[in-house]
């Protein structure tokens, strides 16, 4: 509205922090982590024989916009599936190794 621009009020989506990652025990292990040898942790590891994994799930319904703005007495609405949609895994590595191929297809 008018009064919200005018004060400098704007819709935001929140956000999540993780505060449990500052417990003593998950910087002990991030420690540990960094500092000690194979198998307690990467410290003897050459960089060049890292390779960083991860995977995430992605629903294509995830990726729909829920926030919107309308005149009073209209709706918001955009087009979208009925049902969920199957589910998309996505892994993506990254190798430490300059004579690593660019790009490989699974």
């Amino acid at each position: 509205t008018k009064a919200e621009t005018r004060i400098g009020l704007t819709r935001k989506c929140g956000s999540t922090t993780a505060y449990q990652a500052y417990l003593p025990i998950n910087i002990r292990k991030r420690w540990m982590y960094w500092n000690l040898p194979y198998p307690f942790g990467i410290a003897d590891i050459r960089v060049e024989d890292f390779i960083d994994l991860d995977e995430c799930g992605v629903f294509v319904e995830t990726a729909d916009k829920h926030y919107g703005k309308a005149y009073v007495g209209n709706r918001v609405r955009q087009e979208g599936n009925y049902q969920k949609s199957e589910k998309w895994t996505l892994l993506l590595a990254v190798a430490g190794s300059a004579a690593a191929e660019r790009w490989q297809m699974m």
